[in-house]
């Protein structure tokens, strides 16, 4: 299980990256090793150096003009320590315009800058992002039980093996939550699921768009499951 006193080592030595994504299902143990490498840094003070970048409570997104905020925040030099933090919570809120911004401040942040971005799945931030930053997966420690009946459906969609109204019944009721049990369950092995996941992952982003066919993206999604 990762825990964040590798990165304090590196702290010590002067060796750290300059932008990590730490990337895993639990919101709050991703925020808990963010802010505990933070107070580390900050040397147990009230985090004066330290930027949070969350959507707020009335935005679905964090937009452009938000990450601008934070990068004003992050080129002033730190006002007491050796380091100028900005977490950035739910990556998956970026818009795509909010990401290129990003990837720029990533680019050309001054050298006291760290950058720790906190998403679900990577997968779901830009390739230019992850290609300059350091992924470290973080497991979920309460990692949610399925039910038999869950596992049981979840086992027939992967194996293509259900029954003829099985999507129908999926599609008409609640498909964002079925989708998120397919999740829990490859991710018992993310290792080896990990391309499934990440499928899966794409889907669930589209699925509430009111001009989707439910029951035809479950379809493809299950015989694209199988081919992997």
């Amino acid at each position: 299980m990762f825990n964040t006193e590798n990165l304090k080592k590196l702290f010590k030595e002067n060796s750290l990256n300059h932008a990590y994504i730490f990337f895993g299902d639990n919101h709050h143990e991703l925020k808990k090793q963010a802010l505990d490498l933070a107070s580390f840094i900050e040397d147990n003070k009230n985090l004066s150096d330290t930027y949070i970048l969350q959507p707020k409570e009335d935005e679905n997104s964090i937009g452009i003009e938000r990450v601008r905020e934070a990068k004003t925040f992050l080129y002033i030099k730190p006002l007491i320590n050796s380091k100028r933090i900005l977490i950035i919570e739910e990556g998956e809120s970026l818009t795509t315009e909010s990401q290129n911004a990003l990837l720029k401040i990533i680019e050309e942040a001054p050298k006291f800058s760290l950058i720790i971005i906190l998403v679900k799945h990577k997968s779901l931030l830009l390739e230019t992002i992850i290609s300059r930053a350091q992924s470290i997966f973080i497991e979920n420690k309460n990692k949610p039980i399925l039910s038999d009946k869950e596992i049981k459906e979840v086992k027939e969609f992967l194996s293509r093996e259900y029954s003829k109204d099985f999507l129908k019944n999926i599609a008409d009721h609640n498909t964002k939550k079925f989708l998120q049990n397919v999740i829990n369950y490859l991710s018992l092995d993310i290792k080896n699921n990990y391309s499934k996941i990440n499928k899966v992952l794409n889907i669930n982003t589209r699925v509430n768009e009111l001009s989707v066919n439910k029951k035809l993206q479950l379809e493809a999604l299950s015989e694209e499951l199988k081919q992997v």
